[in-house]
């Protein structure tokens, strides 16, 4: 049995089974059917959503899970089941924090599931992007999320609004007369329309929605009770055993303990949930961690925005959180689109020095900014080209490395690695490289080759077989190089370019 098995499927599975249970006797088993009945079909259906967008755009689909164990429909189970598991757990403790409140709310409810459901996928995303179960097509670096890409954490959050919010507006017995509450199922196509749209567009819609839900919250109290105490110690104890299951990833698994502060705002969501006291104390002490560890101000942000939402919510006061919500949103993507002009500008000057000869300043500006714009890949993957062609490999490694952990789909990056290590005797290393390259892209011709693979039958073209000549002589694999050659003058005999090069291989 695989790791991969062994800790991402059986225990989703597991939790998945339990939180039935719990389901069949928290709630009318009318309503739990509907549930899980629902979340499967909305779970193949993004999936299918995001497919159709992102094709319909001309890109490349924002994440890959490497080797899906079964498929519904074209979508992976084990997507399917995560996102019943996390959206049932986020229902639960967004009833628990509703509770909280003087007139507890279902949309209370719901804004607090989409805050946990946020929460938690940085925890999972970061353990299973460090343990390559699946790979973002999009640059992961992120000032605050480590190796999670910002897009990762939007998607899991909008499982509140684009399905959690029309299921229990639909369902919940006080809403039983609304009409408006059919509305609601708008808010996932509106969404994943967003997406079609040109520039900055998407983002007004993402920050439109928010600004519905949590308007919603703050002003409508419509009263819901799904859960009944029945076999109460269920959520928490699935809860733990997803936090125990990403705390295991990160130190044995893929052995980054750096990775364990991703956990603690989404224990900071649960505590604040049900044992404020505890939440608190959490919070406190990330305010010491952030010292050192500027991302733990997520989880103050998350205590202190647990009880601003309460004191708001017992007041109704909409307009100003809203506006602090849409002075937030101008800001944040005002200085984000500065950011792009800084880095897209001095890029250009700097490859513009590049092609005039300038490799000493252009390499001096790479580096810059590198350091400037830490979660961009290119200036690391331009200034690696420019050492790896100086023959300074161990600077190039140093870069591509970095390269590869932010665009986990850069495949020169790992062709160039694996060729790096193979030239300096790292054989092991070379090959492991050429290996994980292959799992973003497992056609690759130059990763096979360099992960010790006989591609000699896979070469279909003349152009095709120079090109792998080349690449086993600049590794150092000179009887590779010959068989190659070798093997390709007698499929092309005639063709000028292979005759040359197998005169220089004395052939």
């Amino acid at each position: 049995m695989n790791t991969r098995v062994l800790v991402l499927a059986l225990p989703s599975a597991l939790i998945l089974i339990a939180l039935v249970w719990h389901s069949l006797g928290a709630m009318s088993r009318r309503r739990a059917g509907l549930f899980w009945i629902s979340v499967v079909a909305y779970g193949i259906l993004r999936g299918l959503g995001v497919r159709a967008v992102t094709k319909s755009i001309g890109a490349s689909f924002p994440y890959e899970i490497r080797g899906a164990l079964l498929e519904i429909g074209g979508v992976s189970a084990q997507e399917v089941a995560g996102w019943a598991v996390v959206a049932y757990l986020a229902w639960w403790i967004g009833d628990r924090f509703s509770r909280r409140a003087k007139q507890p709310s279902l949309f209370l409810a719901v804004a607090w599931a989409s805050l946990f459901l946020g929460a938690i996928s940085w925890a999972v995303e970061a353990a299973a992007i460090g343990a390559r179960w699946w790979h973002w097509t999009v640059p992961t670096a992120s000032r605050v999320f480590l190796n999670v890409p910002a897009i990762g954490i939007v998607d899991w959050f909008f499982v509140a609004i684009d399905f959690l919010l029309p299921f229990v507006a639909l369902t919940a017995p006080s809403l039983a007369n609304a009409r408006w509450r059919y509305l609601t199922l708008l808010l996932f196509p509106v969404h994943f329309a967003g997406h079609l749209l040109p520039g900055v567009w998407l983002h007004i819609v993402h920050w439109c929605l928010v600004l519905v839900t949590v308007g919603l919250a703050l002003r409508l109290r419509a009263e819901d009770r799904p859960f009944s105490e029945v076999r109460n110690w269920v959520p928490p104890a699935a809860f733990a055993v997803m936090v125990i299951d990403v705390a295991l990833v990160d130190l044995l698994i893929i052995r980054r303990p750096e990775l364990l502060q991703s956990v603690v705002p989404v224990v900071a969501t649960w505590l604040a949930a049900v044992h404020p006291f505890s939440a608190a104390l959490l919070g406190g002490g990330a305010v010491l961690a952030a010292l050192k560890l500027p991302s733990m101000l997520v989880a103050v942000a998350v205590v202190v925005g647990s009880a601003v939402l309460l004191r708001l919510h017992a007041r109704r006061m909409i307009i100003i959180p809203l506006a602090v919500l849409a002075l937030f949103a101008f800001g944040f993507h005002r200085s984000t689109a500065a950011a792009r002009t800084d880095l897209t500008a001095r890029l250009d000057r700097a490859i513009a020095d590049r092609n005039r000869g300038d490799v000493d300043g252009a390499l001096a500006q790479f580096d810059a900014i590198a350091r400037d714009h830490p979660t961009s890949y290119v200036p690391l993957a331009l200034g690696a080209e420019l050492d790896y062609r100086r023959n300074a490999l161990e600077t190039a490694r140093e870069k591509l490395a970095g390269a590869v952990e932010k665009k986990q789909d850069f495949i020169r990056g790992y062709r160039l690695l694996a060729a790096i290590d193979l030239q300096s005797g790292r054989r092991a290393e070379g090959v492991e490289w050429a290996r994980r390259g292959l799992e973003v892209a497992p056609g690759d011709l130059q990763l096979r080759f360099l992960a010790g693979e006989d591609v000699l039958r896979a070469i279909d073209t003349p152009q095709t077989a120079a090109g792998m000549v080349a690449l086993a002589f600049e590794v150092g694999d000179l009887a590779r190089a010959q068989a190659i050659a070798r093997h390709a003058l007698a499929r092309w005999p005639h063709d000028p370019r292979l005759r040359r090069i197998a005169a220089r291989l004395d052939l």
